[in-house]
């Protein structure tokens, strides 16, 4: 016999299972408590389990008056950062019953024109911008969707900031009590808040230390290796180099890295450097990097889950601001006394209200 290639149905799930169609919408619907007895209703559950079966997109939509699916907007999905957001994001999704779409928009600041018409059509009933840049409201054109905001500048979306600031300072001040004054800053040459915020971090630490470098100190580089080695080689070949680097992005401490080993430095012997992420190149590279650490699974679990429940109660999300955590490894040493350089890592955190 030749096999059908026609996609199951709620009646195909209803035979079956040996119920009644209405008993499967009720159960698939989640509308079956005390009305279907938890026996039938998992048993409609591996039913539709075993046959494949998944609930018609536009019938849903209809009947519920949601689509049951979100979008997670990300600048640049091979940045392992994002990849370990898409992981937190979908969980959460998953926990809830919803489809995650994701949409790489590869830092694209006209991302809205090419996708939000697909995106708009009635498929999708929110949206996750994580990093991206939001649309102003003039730029809708009418269109309202439920958005949430993370770690992008947003006056009238709900918003998830992180305390980028905080961090950076943890990171320098570190530095400082380390006795280091020769503080270099490989930054991310991006106009996006989040990366402008370290930077401010940086001077601000110098400034109130009462330090002045030249701005020979403080290089700019693309989120690329080989762009932060020809920078990194820069700030490492200065007549009086810098004992330490905070660099804005974990990324570019492999370039700062990579440098120094080809220059015959040795860290933190020679070169003290901070990192900011908290992304698993931290731990391949040795020493490991001491860095801020941003929880980037858990934050996009949590911007998943705002936004269903803002979906779900009709209740804006009020702003928060997430904690990040120092944490310290092996890259950095005193200036006196470095022999603590292998030290196993411990977790500060730097804590503000929620």
């Amino acid at each position: 016999m030749k096999r059908s290639s026609a996609l199951p149905t709620s009646n195909d799930v209803a035979k079956s299972a040996g119920v009644s169609q209405s008993t499967v919408s009720l159960v698939l619907t989640g509308k079956a408590e005390g009305r279907v007895s938890t026996a039938v209703q998992e048993k409609v559950r591996e039913a539709a389990r075993m046959l494949g079966y998944r609930p018609h997109a536009a019938a849903q939509t209809l009947r519920l008056g949601r689509a049951k699916q979100v979008a997670l907007l990300l600048p640049d999905v091979v940045n392992p950062y994002f990849s370990a957001v898409l992981r937190g994001a979908n969980t959460a999704a998953r926990q809830h019953d919803y489809a995650l779409l994701f949409v790489d928009t590869e830092n694209d600041q006209n991302w809205l024109e090419k996708v939000i018409g697909t995106l708009a059509a009635g498929s999708v009933d929110g949206f996750v911008l994580f990093g991206v840049e939001p649309p102003e409201k003039s730029e809708l054109h009418g269109f309202e969707p439920r958005i949430v905001v993370v770690d992008a500048p947003s006056p009238i979306f709900p918003l998830i900031a992180i305390d980028g600031m905080g961090g950076a300072l943890e990171a320098m001040n570190h530095l400082l009590s380390l006795g280091h004054h020769r503080i270099a800053h490989l930054a991310v040459s991006s106009p996006k808040e989040t990366f402008r915020v370290r930077t401010r971090a940086y001077h601000q630490v110098l400034n109130n230390a009462g330090i002045i470098l030249g701005s020979d100190y403080e290089k700019s580089c693309l989120m690329d290796i080989d762009d932060a080695k020809v920078k990194a080689r820069e700030i490492l070949s200065l007549p009086e180099r810098p004992t330490a680097v905070f660099c804005a992005d974990e990324r570019l401490a492999v370039g700062v890295y990579k440098v120094a080993k080809d220059m015959g430095l040795h860290i933190p012997i020679d070169l003290s450097v901070v990192g900011f992420g908290g992304t698993q190149i931290a731990h391949i590279l040795e020493p490991e990097l001491t860095t801020v650490n941003i929880p980037s699974e858990s934050l996009g679990n949590l911007a998943v889950r705002s936004l269903i429940e803002y979906l779900e109660t009709n209740v804006k999300p009020e702003p928060r601001i997430e904690p990040v955590d120092f944490i310290l490894r092996g890259s950095t040493a005193s200036i006196q006394d470095r022999k603590y350089a292998n030290c196993p890592p411990t977790v500060k955190t730097t804590d503000q209200p929620s």
